[in-house]
């Protein structure tokens, strides 16, 4: 338990100093600076055994679902049943929570590629960062129960969200479920990928509807910014592949 509780303070850490110094200036930055922080922590963890490589695969999407009765998860349900209606019902919450709010502030996107192109970027990045910082690392550490990780888990996700988006004590809260909700998956399905999914599919909605708001920074990035590969997306790709590198090859 300790051990958790200082990897999860130095996660706050890096984030804290990402969003402070970097993100006002351009959420490609902020990216990139989490990219390279999440690789060294990630690396750090795997060589000194504080991940598990057996979370590192597909998962079996057949295994069952621990039952959850308040959320009409029974006992006789796998991860493949359960995950076809959550993914539906969270990205809905999701959308609502942030559109509701902010649809004044929105202005409808002119359609391009490039504008899809970057927000699946963005949120592929994001997804996995998050997915490493916040599953694969508090999942496997110390003797603790499952249900006991999962729940660190979500505290540890959900209470940054309060600078997050949706922010305060909403994002708290659906934060925190959603991390509990995948770290549940991860646990029982002893793999990532669905937790991955679900997470990239909220980080679409997300970012998409952000960037239909003029109050925020990947706005201006996509907008206004006639570089925005060359300064953007070129180097976090080129980081990306050089970091996955390193990985496979020092790993």
């Amino acid at each position: 338990m300790v051990v958790i509780s200082i990897l999860i303070l130095g996660i706050w850490s890096v984030e804290f100093l990402v969003f402070r110094f970097v993100v006002s200036k351009s959420l490609f930055a902020a990216q990139l600076a989490r990219l390279l922080a999440g690789f060294i922590i990630f690396n750090f963890c795997y060589y000194f055994g504080f991940i598990h490589s057996d979370f590192l695969n597909f998962g079996d999407l057949s295994a069952m679902a621990s039952p959850v009765y308040w959320l009409g998860i029974g006992e006789t349900e796998t991860w493949k049943t359960v995950s076809v209606g959550f993914l539906f019902s969270i990205s809905l919450v999701t959308f609502l929570s942030l559109y509701i709010p902010n649809k004044k502030l929105l202005k409808r996107p002119k359609w391009s590629f490039q504008w899809f192109f970057i927000i699946l970027f963005l949120a592929l990045i994001n997804a996995a960062i998050e997915e490493i910082l916040y599953r694969l690392i508090p999942l496997s550490v110390g003797n603790l129960s499952p249900a006991t990780l999962a729940l660190c888990s979500g505290i540890a996700f959900g209470l940054p969200h309060y600078f997050g988006h949706p922010s305060k004590w909403l994002g708290i809260i659906l934060a925190g479920f959603l991390g509990w909700f995948l770290a549940k998956s991860v646990l029982e399905t002893q793999g990532i990928f669905l937790a991955f999914l679900f997470h990239w599919v909220q980080d679409i909605l997300i970012i998409g509807i952000l960037s239909m708001s003029k109050k925020t920074s990947i706005y201006r990035d996509i907008t206004e910014d006639k570089k925005v590969f060359i300064k953007g997306i070129l180097p976090t790709t080129i980081t990306l592949i050089v970091l996955s590198a390193f990985t496979y090859f020092a790993i």
